[in-house]
């Protein structure tokens, strides 16, 4: 028996080796028996566990449980069972993770301890959105450093960056803004010293810029080969711009460093975020006289402001609800948008003539439907009623609202699924009201992207970005615009951009992964599809493993193609089929040979002149095989 494991553990996982010992846990290789997949076991030592560890180490647990992220270490198990050499009824705690095949960066500058700047910028930049992710549910680290940062998936052969930086151990996290803590017996805070804020080291009050603090030691080990001590200096040619930001984030006084950890990323990332200004201004340069023409050719246009008063509240608290809503369904998610769905009723309830309010309602109820997620005491039915009852009050509220028409037109979306005409007359309305409003000039982009027109979507899109540049749902359509005009290097920095304001967002990493199959850049591709596979939620779990069946067929796998094809199936509830089900079911079976398979799923939905439906069939790089006679009938004009 391996130490420190008994016999209920060892019937759950076939432990296989030691691979770490340290004061707090020892670290095990195993097998998980149930889901045979490979697995790192993570156990308290006793000792440490009866002084002060036992309650942190639980802690570590429930943290990291509610931290899914592509970028941080997920957790699988955890439990206690009874330690086999404490007599007197002791547990032992543990956890299970998965084993990262790969090295710590630790080991990787202990190779080589100075890093090229791509691998310094794409370290910084995948820490710090695991880090901002947490930062945004109160938790700080408190403990970065190069042990705790894991390259899965390195290779010292691999050219092309294309490991997937994690963050392990939130171990000693706590919530934000609280007091460091010390360890029982011993006085030293804790944290690793190389790496500890000054105000962390000494005991006092710590927040999310403790992490800014830690992550500027390890930047500055990577381009130094050391970490800072005393007053840190560059001997190595490090641009300037990256030196000062390097030296901000390690200011002795909080308020002195950057504000939060994605502004020392961008400080970092200069190179990159240049490069992204400069597609957006060809971007907008290339649009603008489109765009002009589409605002000349509809003669109800004009550039009032927008009059907000009648749509807005009084009431804080109502509109707090609402904004909450908004962030909610932003997310296109299926437990936030039951959030939302409560907030926007919350709010109505206590300001009943709210316009927005009730606009935020019928656009929650509409996409709950759309997407397929399923609402709690809601069917299908009640959701669209609700999304047009709420949406026709909105207007009869306040109709100079822009906002108002602008839902309007996504629940006729779902009225209307064969038609964009009255979609297209509810935007005309909204811009007329309010012409400076970037979502609806992204709703038109959307609608002229449906029926097909490519030159008027992009237009509309230009001039959507101009005025909303980080509108992440705007930021992922571009990269599926070029998917899908058959330019897929020009949509791989739009999923960048997308994936940079939020990592988690499904409809960013899912074109990310279409990009990087159409580019035949199969590292990048399993990188995103990875990260797909750990953020798809709802229907649309089943959209990795079609991702996945065309990705193995063009690496030639057929076998796993076909594997991945039934696995999607089998997800799948054929009596309530979405259109993205039917869609990438067609997509999956296709991939894996059998397009009898595929063409039935295709021909299941219902109705077949879905507008957005119809995107699909025509724009898919993997369904091009309709265009054949045989299938041809499928496709609208």
């Amino acid at each position: 028996m391996i130490e420190g494991l008994t016999d209920a553990l060892r019937d759950r996982y076939r432990v296989e080796a030691l691979v770490g010992r340290g004061g707090m846990a020892t670290v095990y290789r195993a097998v998980d028996l149930r889901h045979d997949r490979v697995v790192a076991i993570k156990v308290m030592n006793p000792t440490f566990a009866e002084t002060v560890g036992r309650d942190r180490f639980l802690r570590e647990i429930r943290v990291t449980a509610g931290l899914s992220h592509p970028h941080i270490l997920a957790l699988h198990d955890s439990g206690d069972v009874a330690d086999p050499h404490d007599s007197a009824g002791g547990r032992l705690l543990f956890y299970v993770m998965p084993f990262v095949d790969g090295v710590s960066l630790r080991e990787r500058l202990t190779a080589q301890p100075r890093l090229s700047l791509d691998e310094v910028r794409k370290i910084t930049r995948e820490v710090g959105s695991a880090l901002s992710f947490a930062h945004s549910r109160g938790i700080v680290h408190r403990d970065i450093k190069p042990e705790n940062i894991l390259l899965a998936g390195y290779s010292s052969e691999d050219t092309k960056v294309a490991w997937n930086t994690l963050v392990a151990d939130f171990g000693i996290a706590a919530p934000t803004a609280t007091h460091a803590e010390h360890l029982t017996g011993t006085g030293i805070a804790v944290g690793s010293p190389q790496y500890m804020s000054p105000e962390q080291a000494v005991g006092d009050r710590v927040d999310h810029r403790s992490d800014v603090y830690a992550l500027g030691c390890v930047v500055y080990e990577m381009l130094e080969g050391a970490p800072p001590r005393g007053v840190p200096t560059f001997k190595r040619g490090v641009a300037p711009a990256i030196a000062r930001a390097v030296l901000r984030a390690l200011a002795t006084d909080p308020g002195d460093r950057f504000p939060d950890v994605r502004a020392f990323v961008d400080a970092i990332d200069v190179r990159a975020k240049t490069a992204a200004a400069s597609w957006m201004r060809r971007l907008l340069w290339a649009s603008t006289a489109a765009a002009v023409a589409l605002v000349a050719a509809s003669s109800v246009l004009s550039h009032r402001p927008v009059a907000r008063r009648a749509a807005m509240t009084r009431d804080s608290l109502a509109l707090a609800l609402y904004n909450r809503g908004r962030a909610n369904v932003n997310t296109r998610n299926a437990s936030n948008m039951r959030d939302a769905i409560t907030e926007f009723s919350r709010a109505i309830e206590r300001d009943s003539a709210f316009a927005l309010a009730w606009a935020g309602l019928a656009r929650a109820a509409e996409m709950a439907v759309r997407r397929g997620f399923a609402i709690p005491g809601r069917s299908p039915d009640s959701l669209i009623a609700l999304a047009i009852g709420a949406s026709q009050r909105a207007v009869a509220l306040d109709s100079s609202a822009g906002e108002v028409w602008l839902v309007r037109a996504r629940v006729m979306e779902s009225v209307e699924p064969t038609s964009r005409t009255a979609v297209l007359n509810d935007l005309r309305r909204a811009l007329a009201a309010d012409s400076t409003n970037g979502e609806v000039w992204f709703a038109l982009g959307r609608a002229r992207e449906e029926i097909l027109d490519s030159a008027g979507a992009r237009a509309a899109y230009g001039k959507s970005l101009k005025l909303d540049p980080r509108r992440l749902d705007l930021l992922a359509w571009l990269a599926l615009h070029f998917l899908w005009s058959g330019q897929p290097a020009d949509g791989i920095m739009w999923t960048d951009s997308a994936l940079a304001v939020d990592p988690t967002y499904e409809l960013a990493r899912e074109a990310a992964v279409q990009l990087a199959t159409e580019l035949r850049d199969w590292p990048l591709a399993e990188r995103h599809l990875l990260a797909l596979q750990r953020v798809a939620q709802g229907p649309d779990r089943m959209v990795p493993l079609a991702d996945a069946a065309r990705l193995a067929a063009l690496r030639g796998d057929a076998a796993s193609a076909q594997r991945f094809a039934g696995d999607a199936e089998r997800l799948v509830d054929s009596t309530t089929l979405t259109m993205h089900q039917s869609v990438f079911l067609g997509v999956a079976f296709s991939a894996a040979g059998d397009t009898a398979r595929a063409y039935r799923w295709l021909t299941s939905f219902s109705p077949r002149g879905d507008v957005h439906f119809q995107l699909h069939l025509h724009r898919e790089p993997a369904l091009v095989w309709l265009r054949d006679p045989q299938y041809r009938s499928l496709l609208s004009p």
